[in-house]
């Protein structure tokens, strides 16, 4: 289980709680909060926006920037775990290929 810990602990790292052994273990790499973030289906994965796109690998504890050319405002992840949606500004969306690591294309926003 996935536990935000900005009010629990000073460093407010992130935490893993392991529910069969009831132990808690820090995520190492840079400090994020989890106010905006996906979920991959297999729950393996977390990407999260904080000044930035990044990878929580919840298996190994360890959170990785993603390099981005722009800094999202919002982010969503598609059924299939294959991409995500992250908004560049109130007109731009990218759809960002999770295996690559890399931005495909960009749509404008409906309405924009």
């Amino acid at each position: 289980m996935l536990v935000d810990s900005a009010s629990w602990y000073e460093d407010g790292k992130p935490r893993l709680l392991t529910t069969p052994t009831k132990k808690i273990r820090t995520v190492s790499g840079p400090d994020v909060r989890l106010d905006q973030f996906v979920i991959t289906s297999d729950s393996l994965r977390v990407f999260l926006l904080d000044r930035g796109l990044y990878d929580l690998s919840l298996w190994a504890a360890r959170v990785q920037s993603v390099d981005l050319r722009f800094v999202p405002t919002n982010i969503n992840i598609t059924p299939d775990d294959e991409h995500l949606l992250l908004r560049e500004d109130a007109t731009t969306m990218w759809v960002f290929r999770i295996t690559d690591q890399e931005l495909v294309h960009s749509m404008k926003v409906p309405g924009s």
